[in-house]
């Protein structure tokens, strides 16, 4: 497959695979399935992990920050 990309893209040269690996919870990993679920697990927890440390607004001192309804929007399908 490699070299059927390259020829596409006019690469002549074979490039070796550079080692990739990256630390989680004090281990070293550098199996590519085990970085790829590593990702993929950053990425999906990511945004409940960032939600849970934003204070929660318990007043309406808040709501003075929000303009109201943005009536220019926009949807595209």
């Amino acid at each position: 497959m490699e070299i059927i990309l390259n020829t596409i893209t006019k690469r002549n040269k074979m490039y070796k695979k550079k080692n990739v690996s990256f630390r989680k919870d004090n281990h070293v990993i550098s199996n590519d399935k085990d970085i790829a679920s590593g990702f993929n697990d950053y990425f999906v927890n990511i945004g409940k992990k960032l939600a849970e440390n934003i204070p929660e607004c318990k007043n309406a001192y808040c709501m003075d920050y929000l303009d109201g309804q943005n009536t220019n929007t926009m949807f595209l399908s």
